[in-house]
């Protein structure tokens, strides 16, 4: 799942799951204003967090329905950042902060 999402760009089209989180809960209110977003962009902007994607994406509250993605994730230690959009530094320091979590070295 981290992969796939890791993968995306600010085009990649998305489609959420209406109503997918349990009403009253603090979830549910944010998930019904990302929900919205039909882009990858959209989605963060809307309050999307790439960990609420990546869990989305797992629940099977979301899923990629076209557009472009890459064919690796990005890493920043090698990409040039002056030409990255906001959506690829959301998503390429979340799959940076996540690789550290899992580093044994």
């Amino acid at each position: 799942s981290y992969t796939e999402v890791l993968r995306w760009l600010e085009s990649t089209e998305i489609e959420y799951v209406p109503h997918g989180k349990k009403a009253g809960t603090k979830s549910y209110v944010r998930y019904e204003q990302y929900s919205q977003a039909k882009t990858v962009e959209e989605a963060l902007k809307l309050g999307s967090l790439p960990l609420d994607l990546v869990h989305d994406f797992e629940k099977k509250l979301l899923k990629r329905v076209g557009g472009p993605i890459r064919d690796k994730p990005l890493d920043l230690t090698v990409e040039d950042t002056t030409t990255l959009t906001k959506t690829d530094l959301i998503l390429a320091r979340f799959g940076m902060h996540v690789s550290g979590l899992f580093d044994t070295g």
